[in-house]
């Protein structure tokens, strides 16, 4: 498994991006990339919630997860809306 965390600047969102580089299932340990647990986690592409922070998920193989924080991801969004609204003309 490869991965590579991702922080917004205004650190409100995280992402976790998870790659399974191999033709073999992998298992991968949630607690192990220190998920914080008072925030929703969710995966990007599937939008799958994640509800055990220390379970084991398991990728198949070459499968990617983009794991983020759902408490950071709508406050991003909201703030990308609020600059596109910002933008249009009235």
């Amino acid at each position: 498994l490869l991965g590579v965390w991702r922080q917004s600047h205004l650190n409100e969102q995280s992402i976790f991006c998870v790659f399974n580089l191999t033709e073999h299932p992998q298992d991968l340990d949630l607690s192990k990339i220190n998920l914080i647990m008072t925030e929703g986690w969710q995966d990007l592409i599937t939008q799958q919630v994640i509800g055990d922070y220390n379970g084991m998920m398991k990728l198949a193989p070459y499968q990617i997860v983009w794991i983020s924080n759902l408490d950071g991801r709508n406050r991003t969004e909201s703030r990308l809306l609020q600059r596109y609204r910002d933008a249009m003309p009235v």
